[in-house]
């Protein structure tokens, strides 16, 4: 089975056309396939609009009640995820969901533990701004100069894994925010799943997803806390026995409908206290 994990943090405007397509896509791909949307706070109505999305079973929500980061959303989806195969895709439709049909090619071909998007691949087609193309640039020199990996672009949030690398990794991820993405392939690279391919992506940006200078310099500080982990500390060497503080319980949002004439019936169920 190939899983799919869709974090989502105010996407009302795109989650129910961008669902429906992402949809068809991986039908066309395999028809042993799930979707697990993360819905990270859900502030501006993004579960309600589920309801205009025609039911699929290949479906699952789960939603925070309050925003509890990018990385706490992927973390619970990856763990949720029941594939042989887990891939997860930001939301915002920045990012082209076919480009899923060369990952899968370069997952066998390459016998990958890990396939990743890049930017700068010599296939990627990508437009976006000057001052974020800077940034990009300098995050990833940083990056080799504190990590040495062979990896010239760790951010893109489009990526497929083994499960046996997410089941050795994930206990030791603490990462809440947007440099989960560093934290997990640093910590992948260090437990030896080393075979890590860069493939091609197209980037439309319209600046649908969300990231502010706040946010900028959170990663900056979560990416020194992760070298100070692993070169200091030699802490991902083993797994952590890490404790979710209260708000980062998910409370399931579960979609179905009974007939095509029937509303749809939503159950939530109340975070385990």
């Amino acid at each position: 089975m190939l899983s799919v994990v869709v974090p989502s943090y105010r996407q009302r405007a795109t989650i129910c056309a961008e669902l429906q397509r992402l949809h068809a896509l991986l039908s066309a791909l395999t028809p042993d396939h799930e979707i697990v949307l993360v819905i990270d706070g859900d502030t501006d109505g993004t579960a309600e609009e589920l309801l205009r999305v025609p039911w699929f079973p290949e479906l699952r929500v789960e939603r925070f009640p309050e925003n509890c980061g990018k990385g706490a959303a992927l973390r619970h989806g990856l763990r949720a995820a029941r594939g042989e195969l887990v891939a997860f895709l930001d939301a915002g439709e920045d990012l082209d969901a076919t480009e899923f049909r060369r990952f899968l090619a370069a997952m066998t071909l390459y016998d990958a533990d890990i396939v990743i998007g890049s930017k700068r691949h010599t296939l990627s087609e990508v437009a976006y701004p000057p001052i974020r193309r800077l940034y990009s640039w300098t995050y990833q020199l940083l990056n080799r100069v504190l990590f040495r990996m062979k990896i010239r672009d760790t951010q893109v949030g489009m990526k497929l894994f083994r499960r046996e690398v997410l089941a050795a990794v994930l206990p030791r991820l603490v990462v809440k925010a947007f440099a989960f993405d560093l934290e997990l392939l640093v910590v992948a690279h260090r437990l030896g799943f080393t075979r890590i391919v860069e493939a091609p992506v197209r980037i439309r940006y319209g600046f649908r997803s969300s990231i502010s200078w706040r946010a900028v310099f959170r990663t900056l500080w979560d990416t020194l806390a992760v070298f100070y982990r692993l070169r200091i500390l030699h802490w991902y060497d083993v797994p952590q026995q890490l404790e979710a503080p209260p708000s980062a319980h998910p409370v399931p949002l579960r979609v179905a409908v009974p007939t095509t004439e029937e509303s749809l019936v939503r159950s939530v169920r109340e975070p385990a206290r």
